[in-house]
Formats: structure tokens, sequence, C-alpha cells
């Protein structure tokens, strides 16, 4: 039996907290392209967000960060809403702004 090999791809999805519906779709759509055209290519996508980040010790936003950092791609979303500030003495207004 062949063993398949495929080039992973490694995509960030980052969005405020008011693009919830919006987030649940690009995963779905992530499931279907490896479902059904990325294979016959050669590629596997993978979709990470915040929501797939372990809890741990230390900033959240650092450990989202970590994880961005193993990625190829980024997406960014925006709607209504800009974020919510990482930290209270941090540089940025927003953790969508940090991960961008």
């Amino acid at each position: 039996m062949k063993k398949e090999t495929f080039k992973l791809v490694r995509v960030f999805l980052a969005s405020p907290g008011d693009l919830q519906e919006e987030r649940r779709l690009a995963f779905q759509a992530v499931n279907e392209l490896n479902q059904t055209v990325a294979p016959y290519f050669g590629y596997r996508v993978e979709l990470k967000g915040w929501e797939d980040t372990l809890p741990g010790s230390g900033r959240p936003q650092s450990m989202i960060n970590e994880e961005l950092d193993r990625c190829e791609l980024f997406i960014g979303i925006m709607w209504k809403k800009w974020g919510t500030p990482p930290s209270k003495n941090g540089p940025y207004s927003s953790g969508f702004e940090e991960e961008y």
C-alpha cells in the first residue's frame, strides 16, 4: 500500500469576538477543502485560532503568539469590534492588533 504524503500549510485565523459565526464557517470551509481538493494537490490545511491555544502559565496572548509563529499564513477578519487589549500596559490596543 502506497503511503501518501502531503504538504502541511498552517494558517492562523485572527478576529475579534464578534465574528464567532464567521470563524465557525472558516473552520468548516477548511475541513471541506481538506476532504475535497486539497488531497488532489498534495496539501492539507491546518487552521488555527486563539481557541486552539492550550492553557498554560504566562500571558495568554503570548501563548497565542507562539501558535501564530508556527503558521505560514495569516487571515484577519474584522467587523464592528477592534478587540480587547491583551494587557493594561502593553503597546497594543487589542489582541487582533498584536497578532497582526
